[in-house]
């Protein structure tokens, strides 16, 4: 049985419109040419969410995903150029083909010691 909840999240930029995302239960089975995409540290804070499924376009990659979510979320854009994207839990370069069922991490850069 697939569960999926609908956010609708008001965005002020740049005009006031509401962004819907569909979210998916993780457990469940994700509709055919969508991919999850996994948000961390301060991207998972501008979005407010950890997970969004996406639906893919013919020839998709995972920088056009991360495109797809700045058109949402326009915050993101001056993180494009210091995220690692990893598909199925491996660092990809931007371009690698995205297909259904993927798992998109969004991975911003980490500091510690």
């Amino acid at each position: 049985m697939r569960s999926i909840r609908t956010a609708v999240f008001p965005v002020s930029f740049p005009v006031n419109l509401k962004v819907v995302v569909r979210i998916f239960d993780p457990m469940s089975e994700l509709p055919q040419r969508t991919v999850r995409i996994l948000l961390f540290g301060p991207i998972r804070e501008i979005t407010g969410v950890g997970e969004i499924a996406l639906e893919l376009e013919e020839a998709s990659t995972g920088d056009a995903a991360f495109e797809a979510l700045a058109r949402r979320y326009p915050a993101l854009n001056p993180w494009r150029q210091s995220l690692r994207i990893a598909v199925n839990r491996s660092y990809v370069p931007a371009d690698h083909p995205l297909h259904p069922g993927d798992e998109v991490g969004l991975v911003p850069p980490v500091s510690g010691g």
